[in-house]
């Protein structure tokens, strides 16, 4: 099963927390499949797809309220505490990021990288890291 992954930022008791849906499509999620909160959980990935909707978020960055237009995409999910050695190990990492306020692409160690395939993704609390 494919699975989008996305930060849920709607009022409620998991504001903050990953969201993980199915995936229809790399550009169509489906239903939600449950909520992991980043104070307690890390996210491994592997096989990460970078979508975007640009327009979408062109039109954030350009001052409309936000709404949901970017996620991953990996057919490979592991969810595990904040304290596995994995996830604490030091890694030679990048930072992946998505704000559309501040630019309306995925950014990768200073780079737009919308559409692009990460090998491997880990989330430290609420930052993504490409290893």
């Amino acid at each position: 099963m494919k699975y989008s992954i996305r930060r849920h930022l709607g009022k409620g008791k998991h504001f903050g927390h990953f969201q993980i849906r199915e995936a229809i499509s790399d550009a169509k999620q489906g239903e939600v499949v449950g909520y992991v909160n980043p104070e307690t959980h890390s996210l491994i990935m592997a096989n990460c797809l970078l979508h975007n909707k640009v327009n979408q978020s062109t039109k954030i960055f350009e001052g409309e309220h936000k709404k949901p237009c970017a996620w991953i995409v990996t057919d490979d999910l592991q969810i595990v505490s904040k304290d596995d050695a994995m996830v604490n190990y030091e890694f030679d990492a990048e930072s992946v990021s998505f704000n559309p306020k501040v630019d309306p692409s995925w950014i990768v160690n200073g780079k737009k990288m919308n559409g692009f395939i990460i090998p491997l993704i880990i989330t430290k609390e609420t930052k993504l890291f490409k290893i």
